[in-house]
């Protein structure tokens, strides 16, 4: 029985006792999960959902097994989950964004077809959340229900990716910065409150976009400066661009595995010292890329940059200025 997945019914229609159908409809911008009764509908009914209230109710205890249409990979959980994380494999997340409201955290991560009791390839997620301070700790765990289908004798299921989409319910708005996944990975949903930044900026520069690229561990944020507006779909690097990448934790990205695709492509690499210590500059001549790897209050830090717009000595200098807030 999985008691907090949504199995509302729009007012004056009976909640599912037989036959189960998963419907998947739009309500104020937000999927919801609503099982009803085949026998008990109308397709008038069902046109009419989209413009009807909705109110949190207990599905039977066997629907999350007995359907016979497939669960869709769009759903909406809560407010309510149970003390512990269910039973079961956790998968990874792969990306979380808080609502406006802060009152829905909305989850991403790729895994098998949406479940049907008489696919064994088929798989089921369910989701957990718990609240600690200004921090959020989430799982998406695979379970298996006794009622599925197995594989016959030396038979296979594909290896296909689905992208699936969890919308969750807060018991209360999230006023914190952080979640954590319990498979390891962390995402800001409103920036890190401690980031280090660029202080001393060349006249003109300023910072046109900040995003998370990865969850980690360690997690990942960028930040890029550019001269002037920049679309929206203009790349990250390039000339008129300045990139910091800031891992929370220790990272190789930017001293072997980036490094070593410059030195792929023909960069060469000459010494120059932050903060005190010596590190390698590599400088790309055919793409004018600069890079610069260094380690600043326990993060690993990257910062790009291209000699159209700057010397490998004014880029030195852009990163001695980068800095942690002092709080």
């Amino acid at each position: 029985m999985l008691p907090w997945r949504h199995g509302s019914a729009p007012a004056g229609v009976s909640a599912a006792t037989d036959d189960t159908v998963t419907a998947l409809v739009h309500h104020r911008s937000m999927r919801i999960i609503v099982q009803f009764a085949l026998g008990a509908l109308a397709a008038a009914a069902i046109t009419a959902l989209a413009g009807c209230a909705y109110t949190q109710a207990t599905p039977p205890v066997d629907a999350a097994t007995a359907i016979t249409i497939r669960l869709p990979l769009t759903q909406a959980f809560g407010p309510d989950y149970p003390a512990v994380a269910p039973d079961g494999r956790p998968v990874r997340i792969d990306r979380a964004e808080l609502s406006h409201d802060q009152r829905t955290l909305t989850v991403q991560f790729v895994g098998g077809e949406g479940y049907l009791a008489s696919d064994a390839c088929s798989s089921d997620y369910v989701p957990w959340l718990a609240a600690r301070a200004d921090e959020l700790d989430v799982a998406v765990v695979a379970v298996r229900h006794e009622q599925q289908a197995t594989l016959p004798p030396n038979t296979s299921c594909r290896l296909v990716g689905f992208s699936h989409t969890f919308h969750l319910a807060l018991p209360n708005p999230f006023a914190g910065t952080r979640v954590n996944d319990v498979t390891g990975g962390i995402f800001f949903v409103f920036g890190p409150q401690d980031l280090a930044t660029i202080v001393d900026l060349p006249d003109g520069w300023s910072q046109v976009r900040t995003f998370q690229q990865e969850p980690g561990p360690p997690p990942i944020w960028v930040q890029v400066f550019a001269i002037g507006d920049v679309a929206k779909d203009a790349p990250d690097e390039g000339p008129g661009h300045v990139v910091l990448f800031q891992a929370f934790g220790e990272s190789a990205e930017w001293t072997d595995t980036r490094a070593e695709k410059a030195r792929e492509r023909g960069a060469t690499s000459s010494p120059v010292t932050v903060n005190g210590e010596e590190r390698p500059l590599w400088s790309d001549a055919a793409s004018g890329e600069l890079l610069l790897a260094w380690k600043l209050a326990e993060r690993s830090l990257g910062l790009v940059g291209n000699s159209a717009d700057m010397t490998a000595d004014e880029l030195v200098d852009v990163a001695q200025s980068v800095a942690v807030p002092v709080r």
